[in-house]
């Protein structure tokens, strides 16, 4: 009589089973929740909370302690290509020919011909003022230029970072409506050189950082 050989079929333990289960289900949670960079994903609502402001569903950052020490505001006028000051608030008398009006906090850059007459303009740093949102308000208010100028704002990186937010997501946006609670996001270019985010404006209104 031939022997017949039967393959018996591998069982595996109950406990064994859950062993398995477990090194598997934490091996996932550790890969989704793996550091991508300097600025992993995380819920946008949780990570910027505290460092801004939400209305009507754009996100403004607020001043911080770090933005505002040490500013103080000041009528200096600023003519032509201003150096960096120490202040919240500048005025300056650009014409045809263009001209920068700054605080310390950004500048306006006016091309040429943007304006058809000399203008008295003031610049205004609100949020270094009464520790709102990150704002800027500019004068004469409704100025609309015949050529775009440049909107400048410092911002720095390490600051950003030490509230959550990755600086290539920093943008700028606008009020839309006269009561102050609506805003157009814009965008902007950030500049991880200057620590700076750069955009074009075709008219004065109050702009503001916010994220995108």
């Amino acid at each position: 009589m031939t022997a017949t050989n039967k393959t018996t079929p591998h069982t595996m333990s109950l406990g064994r089973l859950r062993s398995l289960l477990v090194v598997a289900v934490v091996a996932g949670v550790t890969a989704c929740g793996q550091d991508d960079g300097p600025f992993a994903p995380v819920a946008l609502q949780e990570s910027v909370n505290d460092a801004t402001v939400t209305i009507n569903g754009v996100q403004l950052l607020k001043a911080t302690p770090a933005t505002t020490q040490g500013l103080q505001r000041s009528s200096y006028v600023v003519f032509g290509n201003a150096k960096s000051l120490t202040t919240t608030e500048a005025k300056a008398t650009i014409g045809r020919r263009g001209g920068v009006i700054s605080v310390t906090s950004g500048s306006l850059s006016i091309p040429k011909r943007a304006l058809n007459t000399d203008t008295t303009i003031t610049m205004v740093d609100e949020g270094a003022i009464d520790g709102g949102i990150r704002s800027y308000v500019f004068g004469p208010s409704g100025l609309v230029f015949n050529l775009s100028a440049t909107l400048t704002i410092k911002m720095s990186a390490e600051e950003l970072k030490s509230m959550g937010i990755d600086p290539n997501r920093l943008g700028v946006a606008y009020v839309t409506s006269p009561e102050h609670s609506d805003w157009q996001v814009l965008g902007g270019v950030w500049d991880p050189v200057t620590e700076t985010i750069s955009v074009p404006i075709d008219h004065f209104s109050r702009y503001a950082l916010c994220i995108e």
